[in-house]
């Protein structure tokens, strides 16, 4: 029997967690085990999940309380090392922010039971803001590396990807063992594009239309802060690991970026910030850093 495992993870989103709990258990057909990584929240996160438990709705409740918040990457790997253990083959991952909509657990069984045996990865599209969003393909990696979806391939019943957001994908558990977990390490941003770059030689990774996720968040102005560093870092360190023929010419190419920042009316602690997620990518120095910490700000 093919079935589902969800895992959530959550940090200081209570309001934002409960609708998608809610949106977990009024699914069509319900998964097997629900996950919920607590990465130390603080906001009653915790309370909350002990009274969330307490109710039977039909499927395993699982939950997941970390010492101490270690990311949003750190969280995942938490929870996918918790899910490759339980019975479900398929594994869903999801954010405190994401709400499947009702037949979403439901459309990617019923492709699973057909082609499953192909994918690593089957994901629906991504609804934020008035568009679709965290699906794409890997581009120039000089220029527009990560290049999105365009708006008009969503009309397609289906098509493939080379990197989607962890937002409502669903993975194979044997193609995840084999490809190996999220690096955790990466704390936030990137984890799971590194991850699908892995996962995509095991298997497809393909997008269903018809299946949608909420993704309830707002447009973030184009400032800096702390989360740029790591995505520096985290990108520095995945062109490392698996495109090893471009890494050096690409690591120029983004000092040099870096260094026309002023030019472009960006602060030199932008370029500081830059050069300090590249040498730490470059050397593998991952975790949190000690300036660049959560709350960090120009």
């Amino acid at each position: 029997m093919v079935e589902i495992g969800v895992v959530v993870v959550t940090f200081n989103r209570l309001e934002k967690l409960k609708k998608a709990l809610q949106a977990y258990s009024e699914q069509t057909v319900q998964a097997k085990y629900i996950i919920v990584v607590n990465n130390a929240s603080s906001d009653g996160t915790t309370e909350f999940l002990v009274e969330w438990k307490s109710y039977d709705e039909g499927f395993e409740k699982v939950i997941l309380n970390l010492p101490q918040n270690i990311g949003g990457s750190g969280g995942f790997y938490e929870g996918q090392k918790l899910a490759i253990t339980k019975d479900a083959d398929w594994i869903m991952i999801g954010d405190d922010d994401a709400y499947p909509e009702p037949n979403y657990i439901e459309g990617m069984l019923t492709y699973i039971k057909k082609n499953g045996d192909k994918c690593s990865v089957v994901c629906g599209k991504v609804l934020e803001n008035g568009t679709y969003q965290h699906r794409g393909r890997f581009g120039n990696p000089y220029g527009n590396f990560l290049v999105p979806i365009k708006q008009s391939e969503y009309k397609k019943t289906e098509f493939s990807l080379e990197h989607v957001g962890y937002l409502g994908i669903v993975i194979n558990k044997e193609k995840l063992i084999q490809a190996g977990l999220v690096i955790s390490d990466y704390f936030i941003w990137f984890d799971d594009v590194e991850h699908c770059v892995r996962l995509k030689k095991k298997g497809d990774i393909v997008c269903l239309s018809n299946y949608t996720m909420i993704h309830d968040t707002e447009n973030v102005p184009n400032v800096l802060s702390w989360k740029v560093y790591y995505g520096m870092r985290n990108l520095t360190d995945m062109m490392k690991k698996h495109y090893r023929y471009h890494f050096f010419v690409w690591v120029i190419f983004m000092i040099f970026k870096a260094v026309l920042c002023p030019l472009k009316g960006k602060s030199f602690k932008e370029v500081r910030l830059r050069f300090v997620g590249i040498i730490d990518g470059v050397l593998g120095n991952m975790g949190i850093n000690d300036t660049y910490k959560p709350g960090w700000k120009a």
